[in-house]
């Protein structure tokens, strides 16, 4: 777009030479927004389909890893930072399968705070040690 603004800007008259070539250099209301608009309107609709097919790529590749993986490793899932209703064994089951309105959780374990735990872990180890 630099030689359209330099040649059918309209603002030649600036003393910077750089800014002959810039946006700067367009008059307000010209007919070069409406190229600007249009050709913005190709970038984005030519990056949504580039995302969007790396994405498709992706998704069948990662199927394809994972369907290769044994259980329990292609079936277990980490989830942190869940919310007290919902921080139970089976409150955790009930909140997936209903998100997925279906049965898809074969088990739950929930670990909570274990800060306490692994200073007595730690207590033990130590009392064994001596």
């Amino acid at each position: 777009l630099c030689p359209l603004h330099y040649f059918c800007g309209g603002s030649l008259d600036q003393d910077d030479f750089l800014s002959w070539i810039g946006m700067a250099n367009v008059e307000q209301g010209s007919w070069l927004c409406w190229v600007h608009s249009g050709i913005v309107w190709f970038v984005v609709i030519v990056v949504q389909h580039s995302v969007k097919s790396a994405q498709v790529s992706f998704v069948s590749r990662r199927v394809h890893w994972l369907r290769r993986m044994p259980p329990p490793r292609s079936t277990t899932v980490l989830v942190e930072h869940i919310p007290p209703e919902h921080c139970s064994d089976s409150g955790l089951v009930a909140y997936f399968n209903s998100v997925f309105g279906r049965d898809v959780v074969e088990s739950a374990h929930v670990t909570r705070n274990t800060r306490m735990l692994r200073y007595h872990l730690a207590m033990i180890r130590k009392a064994q040690d001596h």
